[in-house]
Formats: C-alpha cells, sequence, structure tokens
C-alpha cells in the first residue's frame, strides 16, 4: 500500500514544476463496502489496534518527507527540464549549470526554486496531515479483511517487539536514505525517456487505423 502511495506521488513530486500546470481533479473518496464484505466488529478492533501501532499521529508527514526529492534530486530533475546532461558533472558543477541556464531564462531563478520548494514541502506536508484519519480507516478496513483475528494478533505482536516497532518507525522514513534518492535522480529522466517512448511506439502501432475522432 504505500508502494502505491508512492507510485502516486512520485509523479507530482519529482521535481517542482518550472511553468504552471494545469488543476488536476482528486480522486473520488474512498469507498468502504457495507453488508456481507464488510469485515465484523472484532476483526475492525484487532486491525485498529494494528493500525495504531503501523501509524502514529503524524506518519503521513512523516512519509511524504520521507519521498521528498533531496536537493540532488531535484537539480537532477531541474537539469532534465532544462535540457542539461549533467551525467559526468560534479555536484557543483550541476548547480552552476543549472543556474547560469536558468538564470538567462529568468533572473530572479534561484529565489523563485526555493519558493517553490518551500511551498511545495509545506503544502504536501499539511495535505498529507489532513488525510491521516482517512488513511488509518482505509488501513483499518483492509487489514480487516486480508487478515483473521488470530493473524491481526500475531502481526500486533511483532509491531511491539522492538525489531518490529522500529521496522514500523523505518517503513515511513527509510525513502530518505541516499540510496534511494539516487533511484530517483535516475528514474526522473527515465520517465521523461518512457514518455517518449510510448508516444513513439503508439504512434506505430495505430498508425493503420483512421484518425481518431475529436470530439
Amino acid at each position: 500500500m504505500r508502494a502505491l502511495a508512492f507510485a502516486a506521488l512520485l509523479a507530482g513530486l519529482s521535481g517542482p514544476a518550472l511553468v504552471a500546470q494545469p488543476p488536476v481533479a482528486p480522486p473520488a473518496p474512498p469507498r468502504v463496502a457495507e453488508g456481507p464484505t464488510r469485515p465484523d466488529a472484532a476483526r475492525l478492533a484487532a486491525a485498529g489496534r494494528l493500525v495504531d501501532l503501523l501509524m502514529p499521529p503524524g506518519s503521513m508527514r512523516a512519509f511524504m518527507d520521507g519521498i521528498m526529492p533531496n536537493d540532488e534530486t531535484m537539480l537532477a530533475s531541474v537539469a532534465e527540464r532544462l535540457g542539461i546532461d549533467t551525467t559526468d558533472m560534479t555536484h557543483e558543477q550541476r548547480v552552476r549549470a543549472v543556474e547560469e541556464q536558468g538564470l538567462r531564462a529568468d533572473p530572479q531563478f534561484r529565489e523563485r526554486f526555493r519558493i517553490m520548494m518551500e511551498v511545495t514541502r509545506r503544502v504536501a506536508g499539511e495535505v498529507m496531515t489532513e488525510l491521516e484519519p482517512e488513511m488509518r480507516a482505509v488501513m483499518t478496513t483492509l487489514m480487516a479483511r486480508q487478515f483473521s483475528v488470530g493473524d491481526l494478533g500475531e502481526l500486533e505482536s511483532f509491531f511491539r517487539t522492538p525489531a518490529g516497532r522500529r521496522y514500523a518507525q523505518l517503513s515511513l522514513t527509510m525513502m530518505r536514505d541516499p540510496a534511494w534518492q539516487e533511484f530517483f535522480a535516475l528514474m526522473t529522466p527515465r520517465l521523461a525517456q518512457m514518455q517518449q517512448r510510448l508516444t513513439t511506439e503508439m504512434n506505430a502501432a495505430t498508425a493503420h487505423l483512421d484518425p481518431a475522432p475529436h470530439s
């Protein structure tokens, strides 16, 4: 589930847009099934105790802090947007190249970029805090559906151990590790390349069809 959340957020947070983007409609709130498919009270209670261990207050903000790109990743993202190949550059060379090209197009590039980073982090944290109760409710239902009361009790026992508590804590922040940040830096240009490849291959695969009608 956290992997799905990360995948959904990555597209929007791999780097701040340097131009205004059109607003995206928010997804519909999740629907919790009622009736026979809804877990019974015993399962929900057991799942709720487990979620309390997995998601203590502030967990969603910590999760967001963990997946937000660091300065090096953001630098790679902006360089990609500006069309700068930084493959063989040192960090200092990347900074200089990005700033030089950015300042040519925008004399206030440094200040604008700093503000964008600051606002992005603040707003993302606030939104995650607002979403936390809904996420906890969804996690409780999911856990109750997937595991029996006995299973949930065993999981709760593990997450009450020192190793379990440490795992629960680190699972929300491990994406801060430099290994993940290096992966994000590699992934940014790969995603752009994937989009280009999708367009090329989709056009080739549908070339035999009549043009799609326009509404």
